[in-house]
């Protein structure tokens, strides 16, 4: 049968030493309030469209959708420098690493197969995707350096039961 798993990627080693401002779960904080209590650099003048300030900057492939929130730390040593980098995992069970500042990516780490074909149709009867890998949004522990994510997938790797 499909199954999820939780795995632990280490993203920075023992610990993190973040910077000001992050974003390690859903939400911004245990609470999923999903408030940013300390922003005080937005504001309706520098946000609106004709100031030219505030607009895409980058674009960063992915393997799959991105259904969970998309998390960020600031100053992590990763891929031989230190970056400030954005975290999201796919419906194709990958999970990426990205240069917050200027879209490069730094990491890309697939957990195995996602649940696809007629197993897709028994877990999830009614979907629109094509396949079902990491829904939710993961969580990282800045105490350990820890990137923690559920995956859907098959415990042999490619098929179920």
């Amino acid at each position: 049968m499909p199954a999820i798993a939780l795995l632990g990627l280490a993203v920075a080693g023992p610990a993190l030493a973040l910077g000001p401002f992050n974003v390690l779960e859903r939400g911004y904080n245990k609470f999923r309030t999903g408030a940013n209590t300390s922003e005080n650099i937005l504001s309706p003048a520098n946000v609106k469209s004709g100031s030219n300030r505030f607009h895409k900057q980058f674009v960063m492939k992915v393997d799959g959708k991105i259904e969970g929130s998309p998390l960020y730390a600031s100053a992590v040593p990763i891929a031989g420098g230190t970056h400030n980098v954005v975290y999201v995992g796919t419906m194709h069970n990958t999970v990426y690493a990205f240069d917050a500042d200027n879209g490069t990516q730094l990491l890309a780490r697939s957990l195995g197969t996602p649940i696809t074909g007629f197993d897709l149709g028994v877990l999830k009867p009614v979907t629109i995707h094509s396949e079902f890998g990491i829904v939710s949004t993961p969580v990282i522990d800045p105490a350990t350096g820890t990137l923690y994510v559920v995956r859907w997938g098959y415990e042999n790797g490619i098929s179920g039961p």
